[in-house]
């Protein structure tokens, strides 16, 4: 089973819809800052690469991400 959150991005119309619904009701979301620049350092210095299917059973086939900017980057194969 998945799970998912909203995103706050300021650079695209939803992560500002997100985000402007929360500071209306008096909540800031400090995601807003990960997901709105941590992409864009992440384009300029190069993702973090770490395997995201590790510890979910035997069969879980190799899932490779961002630490950072949480980005799927392949089932195949990553860089440490």
């Amino acid at each position: 089973m998945s799970c998912s959150r909203e995103g706050f991005n300021l650079f695209n119309r939803y992560g500002r819809g997100c985000f402007w619904s929360y500071l209306k009701r008096g909540k800031f979301q400090p995601l807003m800052w990960e997901d709105t620049f941590y992409q864009t350092w992440c384009w300029i210095v190069g993702h973090k690469i770490y395997n995201a299917g590790e510890g979910n059973g035997k069969d879980q086939r190799e899932e490779w991400a961002c630490r950072r900017c949480h980005q799927y980057i392949s089932q195949k194969k990553g860089k440490k």
